[in-house]
């Protein structure tokens, strides 16, 4: 040690020793540490986002907080970080700043949080720190507490985010414990989405390969169902000789995707774009395809033709109300009572603008024998399909499905996104958890 640094040292013990009667050995007395509660909430102290010691003493990990669960990463106020954890944004805050005084890149930070711009943090985010290894810590929020601590609310997961009605599904139900996954299309037709690029035989490897994605992404609870999804009856300018402007796939069509799905364990949607039939007319020349465990129903009021005046499906949107929906239902419930078909089927409903569906609150969802799902389609960037779904769906939402596009949205959500497990922008979240993700 240079002599003169050693005298220095020497010299400012004395000092201490003259005015605060230190010994040698003593040790600086601190406040006694809180006692540890098991039903205490989780917290740490706002006072205690201290910043790094000096460069010149040793660096030295913080203790827990006492208050805090074992294995919950710690909030930080600056670096080294030797963990997952999370800082705490406060007013003059940026991006660029918190990651300098972390220790860490800038790119590293936005991505950790699922930011794509600095301008979407604002004070009061709880931001993920990944450790030197990479690892992050659970999504969470902070709620500044009355005492001055903050409280660390870790976000709930994919289970327990489902619809009561989702949560509560039994043995029975094509949702019990399972996430369904669909590729949807018109055979032959690229344009209307992947279906359209494979063969029967061929799709069904594809979707289960994308269904394993969804396997990793939700969770030890659930498991995956994979399922096509044809656009069966499509809506169709022509006006077809019985002028319904729908054009059906023919039981050739159809069946090599019901019998390559019953090997391959994949289920199959059939759908109807409505046009100028009511709703029960244009799905039940479907019903007899129900007679196969693995066949379910969709209807898509896009396409309906209910304006004053108008010739094309589509132009302007279609509508469906809530007693046509019930009427469907009802259709499907009786046909499959009547014919000895047992179990629960699909019947899904698209909509991507809240009059798409007139007088939800009417739906019923008591048939036995149906479980009404409730689809939220539309493309665009995250931010856009996160806020339509959260808006177009609620814990009243018997079952939900969320639609994403090859092509069309950019960028493309990925599994932990449309789940609602990871977020964009760091706080936009699919809130209720999605029974079925759709891809065209």
């Amino acid at each position: 040690m240079n002599p003169y640094r050693r005298c220095a040292q020497a010299l400012l013990a004395a000092v201490a020793i003259a005015l605060f009667g230190l010994s040698a050995g003593s040790t600086v007395a601190h406040a006694a540490d809180p006692p540890i509660s098991p039903s205490a909430p989780v917290t740490l102290t706002l006072s205690s986002l201290r910043p790094a010691p000096a460069p010149n003493v040793p660096i030295k990990p913080a203790l827990p907080n006492p208050m805090r669960r074992p294995g919950q990463a710690p909030i930080i106020a600056a670096g080294p970080v030797y963990g997952p954890s999370y800082y705490y944004v406060q007013g003059a805050d940026t991006i660029d700043g918190i990651a300098y005084n972390l220790g860490i890149e800038t790119g590293a930070l936005m991505a950790a949080n699922g930011m794509t711009w600095p301008g979407s943090m604002v004070p009061g985010y709880l931001l993920r720190v990944p450790g030197p290894d990479g690892s992050l810590p659970p999504w969470a929020t902070a709620e500044p507490q009355a005492d001055g601590t903050l409280a660390v609310i870790p976000r709930k997961d994919v289970v327990a985010r489902l619809t009561p009605a989702a949560r509560a599904a039994g043995p029975d139900s094509p949702y019990y414990n399972k996430t369904w996954v669909t590729y949807y299309g018109r055979p032959g037709i690229s344009l209307m989405g992947i279906i359209g690029d494979y063969s029967a035989a061929d799709i069904m490897p594809q979707i289960k390969a994308k269904a394993a994605e969804y396997d990793d992404a939700n969770g030890p609870k659930l498991g995956v169902q994979p399922a096509v999804h044809l656009v069966w009856g499509m809506a169709t300018v022509d006006p077809q000789p019985d002028n319904s402007h729908l054009g059906y796939l023919t039981e050739a069509e159809v069946m090599p995707y019901i019998e390559e799905g019953l090997k391959a364990g994949v289920d199959v949607i059939l759908d109807s774009q409505i046009a100028n039939l009511s709703p029960t007319a244009s799905i039940s020349p479907a019903l007899p395809y129900l007679k196969y465990p693995n066949v379910h129903l969709a209807i898509d009021p896009e396409f309906a033709v209910v304006h004053q005046g108008q010739y094309v499906p589509g132009n302007p949107i279609g509508y469906i109300t809530a007693d046509q929906v019930n009427d469907v239902e009802r259709h499907m419930a009786e046909y499959m009572r009547a014919n000895g078909i047992k179990g629960k089927r699909v019947l899904m409903v698209h909509q991507f603008q809240s009059n798409m569906i007139l007088d939800k609150d009417k739906l019923d969802a008591s048939f036995p024998e149906v479980e009404l799902t409730l689809s939220v389609d539309g493309f665009g960037n995250p931010y856009v399909k996160t806020s339509k779904y959260n808006a177009l769906v609620d814990a009243n939402t018997p079952f939900t499905s969320f639609k994403l596009f090859y092509g069309w949205d950019k960028p493309l959500m990925t599994p932990s996104e449309a789940l609602g497990v990871d977020g964009t922008e760091h706080t936009d979240f699919i809130e209720i958890t999605p029974n079925m993700i759709q891809y065209q």
